[in-house]
């Protein structure tokens, strides 16, 4: 593909194949330009999805918390404390060892979805709530 010309100085290419080159690097960037294209297209539809979804939660949870009453917490682990605890089954072992033993799990619900949810993101949640309610 590349072709050095003998007697013009070292290292440079005949202007054909230069041609050659440029209309190969035309095409392939067509090809992987298209791909890309759909890529970027797909990544950007499933992430408006997220970014929405993750913003109604975050409305839902803004009407299930009263604004006085949360500016009452000064600090995180408070509010965490206050917010509902959730349990549920880890492990079912009545087949093994007989009625009433179960593996459970508690922990806090902090965005009143159901589910436990971990320290960090009661914390994130925490710091969204109070900058949204020290400006609204």
């Amino acid at each position: 593909m590349f072709k050095f010309s003998a007697n013009k100085e070292r290292g440079t290419l005949r202007p054909e194949a230069a041609a050659t080159l440029t209309k190969d690097r035309v095409r392939a960037l067509n090809v992987s330009g298209g791909i890309m294209r759909l890529f970027l297209i797909l990544l950007s539809f499933f992430t408006f999805q997220v970014i929405a979804d993750e913003r109604a939660d975050f409305e839902r949870l803004i009407n299930l918390t009263d604004k006085t009453e949360f500016l009452q917490f000064k600090e995180n682990i408070v509010w965490i404390k206050k917010s509902p605890t959730v349990t549920y089954i880890e492990k079912d072992d009545r087949d093994i060892f007989g009625n009433g033993r179960l593996a459970t799990v508690k922990g806090y619900d902090c965005d009143h979805d159901g589910k436990i949810d971990e320290p960090p993101k009661c914390a994130i949640l925490y710091k969204e709530l109070k900058k949204y309610f020290e400006t609204h």
